[in-house]
């Protein structure tokens, strides 16, 4: 019910907002009850939780504009639910069903959590910095523009252009077919090994500020190349390096205690027929 109405508040969410700015109490506490039913408290933890289930670009929303919003739906949700339970819809076994499916969920991540957060340590963390920086470190980077083209006629004409002093970017923006053509071309900073082979080689024969005297055929038409200029990647800080770190380390221990989990427990599989499937290989 509360799910429901949180995606269905959104829809209405901008004009309530520009007729609403009730403020709320100076500095709500997770424990400030908002409403009571029957005796039984809301907090204003429960609108909290609640906001958190709107689309995304809601959640910013000042809490003010959309509390009473909430705290409506909150009151909803608790009188349906009182009723529920006296009507004993909770003993129902589909009900049952669904709530242990979601228990299991919620017992499972929670298992995940508390294990990765108990194997991720500082000096964990570090020794994962060092390899990111060995890995980056001495690579080089080309920053290159480039106009597509379909005929090679073209591209040559293009050269000539550029030769009696045409500027790049303008005739990308104008002749480009590719992505890059509104931007002038510009590909940014790339690695080497990630053009395309045939590009990579040719850029890596320009100067500063030179462009290819010929047209260059790749998979994807005729090119005229132009190097901006080149450098050594810059290698992360651990500050921009660690949520990667940090969510594949969390990756790997959870494959690992499932891998663990499965050597000392007993799994059948099936097919949708019933017969038993295969082992899966060892890896």
């Amino acid at each position: 019910m509360l799910a429901r109405f949180a995606r269905s508040a959104a829809v209405c969410l901008v004009a309530a907002t520009a007729f609403h700015s009730a403020a709320l109490a100076a500095d709500p506490t997770p424990e400030t009850v908002v409403a009571r039913v029957n005796g039984e408290a809301v907090k204003f933890s429960d609108i909290l939780v609640a906001r958190e289930q709107l689309p995304a670009k809601y959640r910013q929303v000042p809490i003010d504009q959309v509390f009473e919003m909430l705290q409506a739906a909150l009151i909803n949700n608790k009188l349906l639910t009182v009723e529920a339970r006296l009507q004993g819809l909770q003993d129902l076994p589909a009900i049952k069903e669904r709530v242990q499916r979601v228990e299991d969920q919620l017992i499972a991540r929670q298992l995940l959590l508390e294990h990765v957060n108990s194997q991720i340590t500082d000096a964990l963390m570090q020794e994962s910095y060092q390899k990111v920086v060995a890995q980056n470190s001495g690579i080089e980077e080309l920053h290159t523009r480039h106009i597509l083209v379909n005929d090679e006629a073209l591209a040559a004409d293009l050269i000539a252009q550029l030769n009696k002093g045409a500027d790049f970017a303008d005739l990308a923006v104008n002749n480009s077919t590719g992505p890059t053509g509104p931007k002038g071309g510009d590909l940014g900073w790339t690695r080497l090994g990630s053009l395309v082979p045939e590009f990579e080689a040719a850029a890596l024969t320009l100067q500063k500020g030179s462009h290819t005297p010929a047209p260059v055929k790749t998979q994807f038409g005729w090119h005229v190349i132009k190097m901006e200029d080149r450098r050594l990647a810059p290698v992360p800080t651990y500050e921009e390096a660690e949520p990667a770190i940090r969510a594949k380390l969390s990756n790997d221990i959870a494959v690992e205690l499932t891998k663990e989990l499965m050597t000392r427990s007993h799994v059948e599989r099936f097919n949708l027929d019933g017969t038993p499937m295969a082992a899966p290989a060892a890896q």
